[in-house]
């Protein structure tokens, strides 16, 4: 990367790089966010259970924001002031102390192609301060002659090349800054990116279990639906609480609400004789009143009368 201009150039290609991914990466976790998990959440909201499953859809937004934190690094990365690596030359051109100066260790294989032949920093910076002294030395001898005005200028030129070379160099150790940040916000987003995912995911297990388990809403019909009651296994030895109401296969009941796995039933009064000719042994008592009873997931199966 030894042309004019080649440093800057790859800064811009990494800064357009990680926007892509940035942009990419918001818009996936504001969709987890929203549809993967919000639909479900609002389904708990009446019952008040709905906050461990917002907490843990919110942190895709969260992951997010890391994310956007570390890319944002790479994209403010610029070149620094020139006294950051030349400090001898920054106090000749302004007469004072560079703020924070660099060591340049981290440019060592770098820096060889772009100082060329100068060598190291330092015999660079000594070229500069030379070219700079120069400079000033015609300045303070130029008249009207013109072997003084071209002493002026070929000392200008002298010096608009090392600035040119100076140029590349600040270049170079941004864009080497702007790559350490490039990797690690890559490692920032493959980690978000896993815990997005995983906590999108563990938001939908709990909100379904939530919802699972919790009872089922009444007053779901604008009138009870009349319905034939089917158990997928064996009907449960009593119903209805206190009042050990037997129940059996096809026994009529009124739907009332809940869902279609886990129906909310009114169960009809009784005669005690009733459940005994559906072979129900023992004595059954205060089976005379309805009763509500919420099944459980996949107790039962009901059937329109």
């Amino acid at each position: 990367m030894s042309a004019l201009g080649g440093y800057a150039s790859a800064l811009g290609g990494l800064r357009d790089t990680v926007k892509w991914i940035m942009a990419a990466f918001t818009t996936g976790s504001a969709i987890m966010f929203s549809g993967l998990t919000v639909n479900s959440i609002s389904a708990l909201a009446q019952s008040g259970r709905w906050q461990l499953p917002l907490a843990l859809a919110a942190v895709p937004l969260v992951a997010a924001i890391g994310a956007v934190i570390a890319s944002v690094r790479v994209i403010i990365v610029t070149p620094r002031s020139p006294g950051s690596l030349f400090p001898e030359y920054w106090k000749k051109v302004t007469g004072t102390e560079p703020g924070a100066v660099r060591s340049p260790s981290g440019l060592t294989d770098e820096l060889p192609a772009v100082l060329g032949a100068y060598g190291t920093t330092d015999d660079f910076e000594k070229r500069l301060v030379s070219a700079w002294d120069a400079k000033e030395a015609a300045a303070s001898r130029l008249d009207e002659t013109p072997e003084r005005r071209a002493d002026y200028d070929k000392a200008v030129a002298r010096l608009d090349v090392l600035q040119q070379t100076l140029k590349e160099a600040l270049d170079c150790e941004a864009y080497l800054e702007g790559k350490r940040r490039y990797r690690m916000a890559w490692k920032v987003v493959v980690a978000a990116l896993l815990v997005a995912v995983g906590s999108a995911a563990a938001s939908g297990i709990v909100a379904g279990d939530r919802e699972r388990d919790a009872p089922p809403a009444a007053a779901s019909f604008s009138a009870p639906v009349p319905v034939t009651v089917w158990f997928t296994g064996n009907p449960p030895p009593a119903a209805g609480g206190a009042g050990a109401c037997p129940v059996w296969n096809g026994m009529p009941a009124y739907l009332m609400g809940g869902s279609e796995a886990r129906p909310l039933l009114l169960f009809p009064g009784y005669a005690a004789s009733y459940a005994r000719g559906h072979g129900t042994q023992g004595s059954v008592t205060q089976c005379s009143r309805p009763w509500l009873w919420p099944a459980a997931t996949g107790e039962v199966l009901v059937v329109p009368r």
